[in-house]
């Protein structure tokens, strides 16, 4: 290979090699509506590496749904880590809460009829 501003003999061979280097890529968690939040915003991750995002729900919610734009889903394990694996390209995700529905609360009871005491006293 030449130097750098070296002349070239006409006739000579000269080898290229072109390289585009490690691949970063960014992974950017955004939130539509409350109920929580995640962390980081932005995951910078090289050609095929996993992003990690730790989502922490508000009281009352949960996690309705993790996707990108391309629908593709995502899920938080029991923790709140979600986990982007195998990162080919620039991800925009999409987190999405919702209220917990409320447990209903259990019918009370009815007393048995006849269970009302009354005494009645005879003289």
């Amino acid at each position: 290979s030449p130097a750098a501003g070296e002349k070239l003999k006409s006739g000579s061979t000269v080898n290229i090699v072109i390289s585009n280097g490690n691949q970063v890529h960014s992974v950017t968690a955004s939130i539509s509506g409350e109920g929580g939040s995640v962390w980081p915003s932005v995951v910078h991750c090289n050609d095929g590496e996993t992003a990690y995002f730790q989502v922490y729900l508000d009281d009352g919610y949960e996690v309705a749904s993790i996707h990108d734009a391309g629908m593709n889903t995502y899920t938080a394990n029991e923790t709140g880590l979600v986990a982007v694996e195998n990162v080919k390209k620039d991800i925009d995700l999409r987190f999405e809460f919702a209220k917990v529905a409320p447990e209903p609360s259990p019918e009370p009871e009815p007393e048995p009829s006849g269970s009302s005491s009354s005494a009645s006293s005879q003289s």
